[in-house]
């Protein structure tokens, strides 16, 4: 019976216990932070502005994919990359899906690329800074920075 008893107690206690954070966690604690729909929609209402159209046109050409292959072979990026993904943080693939809709080149472990609008560019930046609380954003990282080894070793 007294074996029952610490058992239980022993699982009691490891379900009261904290869940491990890591730095993928602390990361996705900013990502929470982004309207990710509203970005979206946002998108969606400046996509045919004509400075839009020009940017979007330019992160597909083969001039953005030079610069991107470049940045690639940096040391500092690729140590960057390489210090994510050892963190579990999944960031060559979401670098290959940024790839795939500008039709670059995949990441690998070792390479860590209508009617004119009366908006413009400048406006769409404007709205997006509107979508992020920045004292949020500080608030977090404060947090993060006194509280997560994994965030203050990034």
């Amino acid at each position: 019976m007294k074996i029952a008893v610490v058992i239980f107690a022993v699982l009691g206690l490891a379900c009261a216990l904290p869940a491990p954070r890591s730095l993928a966690s602390d990361l996705d604690d900013f990502l929470a932070l982004i309207p990710k729909d509203d970005f979206v929609a946002l998108y969606h209402k400046y996509e045919n502005d004509e400075d839009v159209k020009k940017i979007v046109a330019y992160l597909k050409s083969d001039d953005f994919a030079k610069v991107a292959h470049i940045v690639a072979q940096v040391p500092e990026i690729r140590d960057l990359v390489a210090y994510l993904e050892g963190n579990n943080v999944p960031i060559i693939e979401f670098l290959n899906k940024l790839a795939d809709r500008l039709g670059l080149p995949h990441w690998t472990k070792y390479t860590a690329y209508t009617v004119k609008s009366t908006r413009s560019w400048r406006d769409f930046l404007e709205e997006a800074k509107k979508l992020i609380d920045l004292d949020q954003v500080m608030a977090l990282v404060i947090d993060k920075l006194a509280n997560s080894p994994d965030f203050q070793a990034l």
